[in-house]
């Protein structure tokens, strides 16, 4: 009788197993489905910034407390993707991070066209300098499940790393004192690798630390030249009102924006191009007069994009409002294209 009852809690024992196994083949991973990538950011008495597999996600170097959520399905990748924060403390904290210091950032999903749910957590980097371990409350190195709300689960789909640390001492050529936060998210995603992620890089070194005499001299060199001069081409054209010459100069990102954010091809040209001649034809409005020697160049962290902030703008004449249009470029040979 023993023997039949241990049999048939065995039997009983396998069914369950398969059956859920069979149950968890069935549940519906979010990252198969059109998932929409965001970075939130919650920050207090925090100077930080924000950077996914190399490039800024976003930056606040005043201190203020910031609740921030930002798209980033342009910036993911199937297989490993970097999630980094810069903590920064300036001369005026004697170089200390502040005592009261938080900042949590999180990469989260949701389905891209549901708005009525809150995303998902996929991984956190939280500091919170009120504590004795800083990092206490961030994710734990491991494998998590996409099918459960990414909970910890050693047949996870999902694979993060723990966080590297490391100092931060150079900002822009300034010293600073601070901590790099580096961790690694390992998923699936449903779109091809940007060209941008395998690109040539700039320089070698980290732009931020590089010297005033070291960036003087890269300004001086043939390809930042180049990139200057192709800058220029995009703003003398619009000066002549000329959106047709120069939107196919844009076709890199604006085919890898549509397939990031699932729209139909060309929906980011026709609508870049829709702005552009507007912002041409309205009279109400002036382009930011180009001045190149007022004008400085910055490299992403991955140190294979480039950007001049605020190059391209139109104002409103009365002073009111102002639209920039960001481009970021990569180099490919002996071409500038425009990535993002």
């Amino acid at each position: 009788m023993i023997k039949k009852i241990f049999a048939l809690m065995v039997v009983l024992g396998s069914v369950l197993v398969c059956g859920e196994e069979q149950e968890e083949k069935k549940m519906h991973s979010i990252l198969e489905d059109k998932p929409s990538f965001s970075v939130r950011m919650e920050t207090e008495y925090s100077n930080f910034i924000v950077t996914l597999n190399g490039v800024k996600v976003f930056k606040e170097l005043g201190g203020s407390p910031t609740i921030l959520e930002v798209p980033v399905n342009h910036l993911m990748t199937s297989g490993d993707n970097e999630l980094k924060v810069q903590l920064i403390a300036w001369d005026d904290t004697d170089y200390k991070l502040h005592k009261e210091l938080l900042c949590k950032v999180s990469l989260r999903v949701k389905k891209y066209d549901d708005f009525s749910i809150e995303p998902k957590t996929i991984s956190t980097i939280t500091y919170n300098n009120k504590q004795e371990k800083a990092l206490k409350t961030s994710s734990l190195e491991g494998k998590y499940n996409s099918k459960k709300d990414f909970l910890l689960d050693e047949k996870g789909d999902v694979v993060i790393s723990d966080i590297e640390t490391s100092p931060l001492t150079f900002y822009q050529g300034d010293k600073i004192a601070g901590v790099n936060l580096t961790q690694n998210i390992n998923l699936e995603t449903p779109f091809p690798r940007w060209k941008f992620l395998d690109s040539e890089n700039i320089i070698e070194k980290r732009y931020d630390e590089l010297s005033n005499d070291e960036y003087n001299k890269l300004r001086e060199t043939k390809d930042i030249k180049e990139f200057f001069t192709v800058h220029k081409k995009i703003y003398d054209a619009l000066m002549k009102k000329d959106v047709d010459s120069i939107i196919d100069m844009f076709d890199e990102r604006n085919s890898e924006m549509d397939i990031a954010m699932y729209y139909k091809n060309p929906y980011y040209k026709n609508r870049l191009y829709e702005k552009l001649k507007k912002n041409v034809n309205d009279d109400s409005r002036e382009l930011l007069k180009w001045d190149e020697s007022k004008m400085y160049f910055f490299i992403e962290e991955n140190g294979k994009l480039i950007y001049i902030d605020g190059a391209i703008a139109f104002n409103d004449k009365d002073g009111s409002t102002s639209t920039s249009y960001p481009m970021l470029f990569r180099k490919e040979k002996d071409k500038w294209i425009i990535t993002r």
